[in-house]
């Protein structure tokens, strides 16, 4: 049994996103797939892109779990989504699909990130 604490994770932030990436040694990863925490900060926004994967599974995918619900607004292709809840909520991104957040919150937004295949550095293509 690994157990990763909040207090614990280290925070990374990235500047070409705009949005930091919660990691610890006791979160999963291997080949097939990986886990970080994120957090969009009050009134900013995750940038549109999608993620050019080298590694092909039959369905690559980004899941965010938003455990403490949340007001964003999920920047698409061709438009938005808005959802505003206080109950948790799931999304999930297949494939190159396009996508982003912009937190409409006064605070952050932390949620958790699933990436399958892993995620590898410098796979998203900004919009």
């Amino acid at each position: 049994m690994k157990v990763s604490k909040f207090e614990n994770l280290k925070w990374i932030y990235s500047e070409e996103m705009n949005i930091s990436l919660g990691i610890d040694n006791n979160l999963p990863k291997n080949e097939c797939a990986d886990v970080v925490f994120a957090k969009l900060a009050s009134k900013q926004v995750l940038k549109k892109h999608y993620h050019d994967r080298e590694k092909k599974i039959s369905l690559s995918y980004e899941a965010f779990f938003f455990f403490n619900g949340g007001n964003i607004k999920v920047l698409l292709k061709d438009g938005f989504e808005e959802i505003n809840t206080q109950s948790p909520f799931h999304i999930t991104f297949y494939d190159d699909f396009v996508h982003g957040i912009e937190n409409l919150s006064e605070k952050d937004v932390v949620f958790h990130v699933l990436c399958a295949p892993t995620h590898e550095e410098n796979e998203e293509v900004l919009i």
